[in-house]
């Protein structure tokens, strides 16, 4: 490959043009996953620890007089806002840093896939352990096995209130004249697997929301557990496939997922999600059908989707098709113009001004989805005039503090190859270093992959 198509693939698939070592062709992006070592991926502290001492907190608060129980709640607050702040500066920083800017791409896309957000209070602590526990872990793997662990985290647990479903002819059912909760039941048939035009009906959402009751949360342990006595007894039908029987079982759940994973329409609907965020606004049907056909052969085999999707034909073209949201954009800016890590914190090293903050003052606060949709994939939301405005305004504090020595070295590192000559021209003509490597980070190159 020339070095101009490497870095075409890198700004595509990746956080910045190719750094020297870099094999952006197909098999070389695979190996960026495959070959991701546990040392190399996000660390945070247990979703259960924190689950569990977050409880901790608010049982001691129900245990207080009154007149204390305001300032021991905000206690359990606190404890989960600040896990919250770390997690996004640990998450950010560990994207400046990654030598396999590719498996973070597929990390970011994953977690959007399957998203949960912090707007609900009680997953403001849980939301970076989700990712790092749920998602990373499994994104050179098979599909069903990422679904798996996504779906059964008790982060989605209680995002989709699944922790609040109950069969209603269980025995707790009966006993406390609860009943379903459908709303993961159809978020995983609309989002995650078939899509919205899969096939599917309201009907099987009814009957796959049965299968997966008694699934819920250990308050002891924090971990994901199958409770029979809330589960529905009896057969369900799902797609036109039995489960279940009279005693409901935990591995009848696996067993739906198994099936949905495996059905033709979660290959097409994967397939657009992925031709859609890393190739093109309005992904053609051919290219679809390449992907689709590579997850049907290889049975949800993530390495061989990749390799295939690396392997279309517009992975090599000038990367423009797409725009950066908030959050690429962000983190390319912090890895082409190299800041220290010391300016990145305030003082007390309590504030992240240019990481959580900075995402924050932008549209793409992180792991704040308005939605279980996630982030929209389309230009126009953007690179709006509103959401340019929010880039331009923080443009000027990333060349204050950047290390790099002229406009022409931050070209390099921000784009190689990719840079346009009428770019080039209006960084040369630029009257100062901050002006030129500003107008390399406003620049239509920058801004798109």
């Amino acid at each position: 490959m020339s070095r101009q198509d490497q870095d075409f693939a890198a700004l595509r698939f990746g956080l910045g043009p190719a750094q020297a070592g870099e094999d952006w062709s197909p098999d070389g992006m695979v190996a960026m996953v495959s070959g991701m070592k546990a040392e190399q991926r996000l660390k945070l502290q247990p979703a259960s620890e924190r689950f569990v001492e977050r409880l901790r907190l608010l049982d001691l608060q129900a245990k207080k007089p009154a007149s204390e129980r305001r300032t021991a709640k905000r206690s359990a607050a606190e404890y989960y806002a600040a896990a919250y702040r770390s997690d996004v500066h640990a998450r950010v920083m560990w994207a400046v840093k990654t030598q396999n800017p590719f498996a973070e791409r597929l990390l970011a896309f994953w977690s959007n896939h399957f998203t949960v957000s912090r707007r609900k209070t009680a997953l403001v602590g849980l939301v970076g352990p989700y990712e790092a526990e749920a998602i990373l872990p499994h994104i050179g793997g098979r599909f069903v096995d990422l679904l798996r662990a996504a779906v059964q985290h008790p982060a989605m647990l209680i995002y989709l209130d699944q922790s609040n479903s109950i069969g209603p002819n269980s025995q707790r059912g009966k006993e406390k004249n609860r009943g379903l909760n459908e709303n993961l039941a159809r978020e995983i048939l609309e989002l995650h697997t078939l899509g919205v035009h899969g096939g599917y009906t309201q009907a099987d959402v009814t009957a796959f929301a049965k299968i997966m009751t008694g699934w819920a949360i250990n308050r002891k342990t924090g971990i994901t557990e199958f409770r029979r006595n809330s589960a529905e007894p009896g057969k369900k039908s799902l797609l036109g496939q039995s489960f279940s029987g009279k005693t409901p079982k935990a591995a009848d759940f696996d067993a739906a997922l198994d099936f949905i994973a495996a059905h033709p329409a979660t290959a097409k609907h994967v397939a657009t999600r992925l031709v859609t965020h890393f190739i093109s606004d309005t992904p053609t049907p051919d290219d679809v059908r390449d992907i689709e056909t590579a997850f049907l052969g290889s049975s949800g085999n993530l390495l061989d989707v990749y390799r295939a999707l690396a392997a279309l034909p517009g992975a090599r073209k000038p990367a423009t098709a797409k725009a950066r949201n908030d959050r690429d954009f962000l983190i390319a800016a912090l890895r082409a113009t190299d800041i220290p890590d010391d300016a990145l914190v305030t003082r007390n090293g309590k504030g992240f001004p240019l990481t959580l903050s900075a995402l924050a003052a932008l549209q793409q606060p992180y792991w704040q989805a308005t939605s279980p949709q996630g982030w929209s994939e389309q230009a126009e939301e953007w690179l709006s005039p509103a959401g340019l405005a929010g880039r331009l305004q923080l443009i000027p504090q990333l060349v204050q503090k950047s290390r790099i020595a002229t406009p022409a070295e931050l070209l390099d590192r921000a784009l190689g190859e990719a840079v346009g000559e009428r770019t080039r021209k209006i960084v040369n003509a630029a009257s100062n270093r901050e002006e030129a490597m500003a107008l390399v980070l406003a620049s239509p190159e920058f801004n798109r992959r």
